[in-house]
């Protein structure tokens, strides 16, 4: 079920959420909620729909520690910790070199869901323009697949492209951009997944975190890149990251705990019975 179960996408999303595990669970298919976030819920709505779910779910996989303690605040018995599935993906060969991949998020650029743009835009910018400065190779990277939509990743990297006249790489999927990503020196990036895929494949990644999700997951696996964007010194923050010489060296501590927290996850599905009686 989804990838954040939260009511911070709206209501309407977590309404078909819940909808789709029921549907399964009534027709006696045991239902798992798959390594995904947890919250916040922000609604007496959104609150009860999740406690509805954690509680009728026959697993409950978190992908932090954070998720975990919500799971059973909102009474799920025995909320299992693993990580991202992401984790668990083969790692493809790399296409291309690059030195800094910088993936500007559609939906923190053109809208104010999660902060106001007007930031976002700025903190950007300064991190790009620091960069150059400094005599990195910048590389605009889009996280999404193209699509008439809003929150869409690929006109606004084209545009900043043009206007800084810098490379872009605007994968077709997702074996495309992992590929992309292990061609690179490091990424720096507004999509959680962009950064998850990223430290999979075995390229450090600098998280400009929008969110709850980001911390706690990368906390959890002992990653130190992660800078919060509501943070006044975001953009100084994610420049320093940036700049240090030893994430590459940190990379492999990273993969090694989110194997480990994914075989906790295996095992309790291993545990898991086929069809309900």
């Amino acid at each position: 079920m989804g990838d954040s179960f939260a009511d911070i996408y709206g209501l309407h999303r977590l309404r078909n959420l819940v909808a789709m595990g029921e549907f399964a669970r009534r027709s006696g298919i045991p239902l798992v909620l798959t390594p995904q976030t947890i919250g916040p819920f922000k609604t007496r709505q959104g609150r009860l729909l999740g406690a509805l779910s954690v509680r009728r779910a026959d697993l409950v996989l978190c992908r932090d520690p954070v998720s975990a303690e919500v799971a059973s605040d909102l009474g799920c018995k025995n909320p299992i910790l693993a990580t991202d599935v992401v984790f668990a993906l083969d790692t493809p060969p790399p296409q291309g070199s690059y030195d800094v991949l910088v993936n500007v998020s559609g939906l923190l650029w053109n809208t104010d869901s999660h902060g106001p743009s007007t930031d976002y835009r700025s903190i950007v910018r300064t991190v790009v323009d620091a960069l150059r400065r400094a005599g990195r190779e910048v590389t605009l990277l889009a996280h999404v697949l193209d699509a008439p939509t809003v929150d869409n990743d690929v006109p606004v990297v084209r545009a900043l492209g043009k206007e800084w006249n810098l490379q872009v790489a605007i994968p077709s999927g997702l074996d495309q951009v992992r590929s992309i990503l292990g061609g690179a020196q490091l990424l720096i990036g507004s999509r959680m997944h962009a950064c998850l895929n990223s430290l999979s494949v075995g390229t450090p990644a600098i998280a400009l975190a929008y969110s709850r999700k980001f911390a706690p997951l990368l906390t959890q696996l002992k990653w130190p890149g992660v800078v919060a964007l509501s943070s006044p010194q975001a953009a100084e923050q994610a420049v320093e990251l940036a700049l240090r010489g030893d994430l590459a060296a940190l990379v492999p501590r990273t993969r090694r705990l989110a194997d480990e927290a994914l075989g906790a996850a295996t095992a309790a599905l291993r545990d898991l019975p086929l069809r309900k009686s």
